[in-house]
């Protein structure tokens, strides 16, 4: 049981590493800080991609009171060749006391396909825009930026 523990907390650090670079990209209104965070793979396939960092930075009201989530992984080896997959949710708090809810989907490492190594999406909302029966996009999803609004 203890074998699994430390390879958990190391993913958990990574996951929550990805989202203060996500948060510090966007509290300092920085396109190309964010921009960087996304794989190579993501930011060819990204239709729009500098229109749809700008919208993100606009739509996002800058944090305060940090943020706190979870993350779950999926890892793939074979004979050496692994590739992790981390996707991480948090919800963050602004001054305002308005709850948002960030998920992303990132790739530490993908020895397989290299190209895919960093951020593959991210998606936020509102707390309020949440719909009914609502589901976070994943891996299988197209690669990109999702505001719900």
């Amino acid at each position: 049981e203890e074998m699994f523990a430390p390879r958990q907390s190391e993913e958990k650090r990574q996951s929550d590493e990805m989202m203060q670079s996500i948060v510090d990209a966007l509290d300092d209104e920085d396109a190309d800080a964010l921009k960087e965070l996304f794989s190579p793979y993501a930011q060819e396939e990204i239709t729009d991609l500098d229109e749809k960092i700008e919208e993100l930075i606009e739509y996002y009201p800058g944090s305060e009171g940090g943020f706190d989530g979870v993350n779950s992984s999926k890892k793939k080896a074979n004979r050496g060749v692994i590739s992790l997959l981390l996707d991480g949710h948090y919800d963050v708090t602004y001054g305002d006391g308005q709850q948002y809810e960030i998920n992303f989907v990132t790739y530490p490492r993908n020895d397989e396909e290299p190209e895919k190594i960093g951020l593959y999406l991210i998606e936020v909302m509102t707390e309020d825009a949440k719909p009914e029966g609502f589901k976070w996009r994943n891996e299988t999803d197209e690669p990109g930026i999702y505001i719900m609004e």
